[in-house]
């Protein structure tokens, strides 16, 4: 049969009138081919379809060139494939037009808008010609654009939109990454996308159930959690791990399933097999018979439209839908939405199988390409989470307004940068940059409604306490400190730490952004408030407490910067849940005769309550690291901790995307100097100096009273760059730990997840990974919590924790890290397991530091000291977000339950600031 056909093709090569015969010949060869494919499909019509089959090639096969009796053949095997053709006529098509428009991904920020603009106004042509021609479009930032570049064409949008032809599946704000942003954020895509709707299209979140995630890189194990709970039921992606990769045909996942999350939540979803950008051809009948035979379903989506770029459906794709649909032996074409079509599937939701976990991993580069946008990410996340708190206390103890548009606004830039190629960083040199404005525009709102918010709280704080004999005496021209340090070290929206206040001593208070109570140490910075400013670094400092407690404060350093001197202090506190703590730091004559010693060579040790860490000399890795309560090591003196490794991966294609064998492995690195730094009552720290090439890495480690983590702060001047004929250099920490039977838990959206991936696999965490197993030498358990403020690629193998700090892919962008990089670790070593809930909020405690304010000596009517403003019962209930509802109504509290059991639990905010509870709903 199949060289029957060959040779019908061969034959027509030499007909003389191609032009006319070649599209009936192109439609009876391909109502053959699909008549012979549905045969498959129904095998107990084998006997009989076989035959009409022949029979139709044995006339096709005798046509002459003539086209009138070439057409009489065509419509006479049709006639004769007509019971075929009814069967043929049970199957159909959904053709949904859709533009792919990535944003930013190889172009700059005008030419989206511009590629946005074009593309629409094809579509809106479109349906005016073709009454027929339906449209779906997903992602508010697309429509937001429009709106301000062109506001004529968004009101054609919105009346097509009315008249049910053009349909919008904007449930976030972009396609989005779903492993490396926060829960938070993916609840804010639908927040904002939602509001924006309704707000210009008046669609609700029914009107809207379908997520449209065809091209994000991985999607984690929450999300049908998440995205459940914003209305979202629908599913459409088209990349979902390594089944898909290693498997031509698509992996063993199925076409069709329920997606469901860890509490049972569920959305039905579909695989887009075939992707995006369709074409609508006669291969388009070959990949529906291939879902037909996966999932027995006789309707399938097709979606067409020219993208990346954007561009949309063709006339000629909507020509050959409407032709191909007249064909009598071959499945129904029809032009429709993506919501009609999963109108129609839904009907057969018990057919579906069920599937549970992540669907990962694809693109195992992205999860460390572009460091500096993974940064600005993670530090926005971060800066809008503390805001939205200091706001909210402004809002409620000082009667302040909530920054309605100036959050949004900040939310909106953080949100655009989770783009499928943002985030993951497969985008441009425009990309970095474009993100890079919009990260400091949302740094500069967070950090001013930080500051001034809690600058509002200060004033209804007493802080009489701190009263100095004569604190408003007049001051000289040269000791007048209004505004001193104004704006300083708030480059990433960090609380300004000027004092306006001129007495002889600086009260201060210390709030804390999280739901969490934090007993740590609070870094203070303090301006040169001497009498004689040329004696301020020669000052000590003692901290006063409200209850008439002094302590001294551990000076880290002095400086100057623009006029002003400070000194930066450190001393424990203790602040309860979203609460406060006032102190008073006064100054005292420091010793002039007691002179810093430079640092010893030799024992290099730190330690505290918690931990005794011991650094090699010779290398500056870590050949100990006990636990003081249980006596556990958990270093292997042979193979220490904290060796940073230099790789250099093979040269390949899309560098960005993927991981590249190594070529050539370096650990550790050349050791240039390591000294004691500080030594002072309650933080100690030893600082190592690396250097690969031209590239100088410092490591510093650090251990303060109260904290139970080893602070690992790496800084470094990048100069290494990736090519074709060097590769791709990379600079990963590994951390080998003295367990065996190990097993990896990683946190992800709103959860974590324990992950079986044990031989080296480049994985997505969030803010913390943890390893933890059998110790080695007994069958005690134990591990590690690493804890980051700006990474996301980890891998476990055997034993051994790694994070990949920065990797300098060069394709698309050629030069994406050269240049100053921080980040911030922190080891965290435990005795038996730590909960998924513990280790979630040791990350947030890193991630959000306690936010100090300068003020004034005055009376205030709350005290100078608060508890537990908010107080959460279970301990496996974690508080993402305090917030304003966005009508201003009420307060908006988001909390998950992180151990996956049902819990009751009491949530109680401190009635003597929010005042008493009027009501209270889910």
């Amino acid at each position: 049969m199949l060289i029957s056909i060959i040779i019908f093709s061969n034959k027509l090569a030499f007909c003389r009138d191609q032009t006319t015969i070649k599209p009936l010949q192109n439609r009876i060869t391909a109502e053959l081919h699909f008549a012979q494919e549905l045969l498959k499909v129904h095998p107990q019509h084998a006997s009989s379809w076989q035959k009409l089959i022949d029979e139709a090639v044995s006339i096709i096969d005798r046509h002459t060139a003539d086209q009138n009796n070439f057409l009489k053949d065509v419509l006479r095997a049709e006639r004769i494939l007509e019971p075929i053709g009814k069967v043929a006529k049970t199957y159909t098509i959904h053709c949904v037009g859709h533009a792919h428009i990535d944003m930013n991904w190889t172009w700059s920020w005008p030419e989206t808008v511009a590629v946005t603009n074009d593309t629409f106004t094809t579509v809106l042509k479109l349906m005016d010609e073709f009454k027929d021609f339906h449209f779906s479009q997903s992602q508010a930032a697309v429509y937001s654009l429009i709106r301000e570049h062109n506001p004529i064409l968004f009101e054609q949008i919105k009346k097509r939109v009315a008249q049910g032809r053009w349909e919008i599946n904007a449930a976030q704000w972009v396609e989005g990454d779903k492993n490396m942003a926060s829960g938070e954020s993916i609840a804010r895509h639908l927040l904002y996308s939602r509001e924006f709707m309704k707000e210009n299209f008046n669609l609700d979140p029914e009107d809207m159930p379908l997520c449209w995630e065809p091209d994000t890189f991985g999607h984690a194990y929450t999300i049908p959690t998440i995205l459940s709970k914003g209305g979202v039921k629908r599913y459409y992606a088209g990349r979902c791990g390594y089944g898909v990769e290693a498997d031509k045909q698509y992996g063993n996942i199925p076409r069709v399933f329920w997606w469901e999350g860890s509490d049972g939540s569920r959305l039905l979803f579909f695989y887009a097999f075939d992707m995006y950008n369709g074409l609508i051809n006669t291969a388009t009948a070959d990949l529906f018979l291939s879902f037909v035979r996966k999932t027995g379903l006789k309707d399938w989506m097709h979606v067409y439209g020219v993208g990346d770029h954007g561009g949309g459906p063709t006339r000629q794709d909507i020509l050959r839908c409407i032709e191909m649909n007249s064909w009598p032996i071959y499945p129904n074409f029809k032009m429709t939405t993506a919501n009609r079509y999963f109108d129609i599937i839904e009907k057969k939701e018990n057919q579906f199988p069920v599937v549970k976990g992540e669907l990962n991993f694809e693109f195992t580069g992205c999860y460390t390409s572009q460091s500096e946008i993974k940064k600005f990410t993670r530090y926005a996340d971060s800066g809008l989470k503390s805001a939205e708190t200091a706001a909210t206390l402004a809002n409620i103890v000082a009667d302040c307004d909530w920054p309605f548009d100036r959050f949004k606004n900040a939310w909106i830039n953080t949100l655009f940068g989770h783009f499928h190629d943002i985030l993951p960083g497969s985008g441009v040199r425009w990309t970095r940059e474009y993100q890079s404005g919009l990260f400091q525009k949302t740094a500069a709102i967070t950090g001013i409604i930080s500051t001034n918010s809690l600058r509002q709280v200060a004033r209804t704080i007493d802080t009489s306490f701190a009263q100095a004999a004569d604190p408003l005496a007049p001051l000289s021209p040269m000791q007048t400190v209004i505004g001193a340090g104004a704006g300083i070290g708030s480059e990433f929206g960090h609380i300004s730490s000027a004092a306006h206040w001129a007495g002889t001593v600086q009260p201060i208070i210390i709030f804390n952004p999280t739901m969490i109570a934090r007993s740590e140490l609070a870094k203070v910075r303090i301006w040169d408030q001497a009498s004689n400013i040329d004696d301020f670094r020669n000052l000590d400092f003692v901290v006063e407490t409200p209850d008439n407690q002094t302590l001294p404060a551990q000076k880290l350093g002095s400086g100057e910067s623009w006029g002003h001197l400070y000194t930066d202090l450190v001393f424990p506190v203790r602040v309860g849940s979203m609460g406060y703590s006032s102190y008073s730091i006064k100054q005292t004559s420091g010793d002039k005769s007691k002179k810093s010693q430079p640092a010893q060579v030799g024992n290099y040790e730190i330690a505290n309550e918690f931990l005794k860490v011991s650094v090699v000399p010779c290398s500056g890795t870590i050949k100990s690291l006990i636990i003081v309560e249980t006596g556990y090591e958990l270093a292997i003196p042979s193979d220490p901790l904290a060796a940073i490794e230099y790789i250099v991966e093979k040269p390949g294609q899309m560098s960005a995307w993927t991981i590249h064998e190594p070529l050539k492995r370096l650990s550790p690195l050349k050791l240039i100097s390591i000294r004691k730094n500080l030594q002072g009552q309650y933080l100690r720290s030893i600082d190592a100096v690396l250097q690969i090439n031209d590239s100088v890495i410092n490591v510093t480690y650090s251990l303060g009273d109260s904290q139970p983590w080893l602070n690992i702060d790496i800084s470094t001047f990048w100069l290494e760059r990736g090519s074709d004929q060097i590769g791709t250099p990379k600079l990963r920490i590994q951390f080998p730990l003295a367990v065996k039977n190990a097993k990896g838990t990683y946190e992800i959206p709103f959860g974590s997840i324990e992950r079986n991936m044990n031989n080296g696999q480049e994985v997505p965490a969030i803010n913390w990974a943890d390893v933890t197993g059998l110790l080695n030498d007994s069958n005690d358990i134990a591990g590690c919590l690493l804890l980051n403020d700006c990474k996301n690629g980890h891998s476990v193998d055997n034993s051994t924790l790694r994070l990949t700090l920065l990797r300098s892919s060069y394709s698309p962008d050629p030069l994406p890290e050269a240049g100053e990089h921080t980040m911030h670790l922190a080891l965290l070593p435990h005795s038996g397991t730590l909960s998924p809930a513990a280790m979630t909020k040791f990350g947030m405690v890193f991630n959000q530091a306690l936010q100090v304010i300068n003020t004034d000596v005055h009376k205030g009517k709350f005290p100078p000291q608060s508890g537990d403003l908010v107080s959460v019962s279970a301990e496996n209930i974690v508080v993402a977000d305090l917030k304003r509802s966005e009508d201003g109504s009420s307060l908006i509290m988001r909390f998950f339950e992180a151990a996956g059991k049902d819990t009751l639990v009491e949530i109680t905010p401190d009635p003597v600031y929010f005042g008493s509870i009027l009501q209270a709903r889910q």
